[in-house]
């Protein structure tokens, strides 16, 4: 498994204070201040067939006291 942030359409490296287990395919990410806003994840794993399995999900960071 592979994750990356899909930026400006471009597959970019995973965030900063991220973790993906590529055996396990768990990710973690405790994110650092400043970091607010939709981050749209992309991970990438093979099936037993070699076809390439695509997962999205969008993470939506909002600041602590926000309506």
């Amino acid at each position: 498994t592979e994750g990356f942030v899909l930026y400006d359409g471009r597959l970019t490296p995973l965030p900063l204070g991220s973790h993906l287990d590529q055996e396990k395919g768990i990710f973690s990410w405790f994110p650092a201040h400043g970091f607010v806003g939709n981050y749209h994840l992309v991970f990438l794993s093979k099936t037993k067939g070699e076809e390439v399995k695509r997962s999205d999900v969008i993470v939506e960071i909002a600041p602590k006291f926000s309506k």
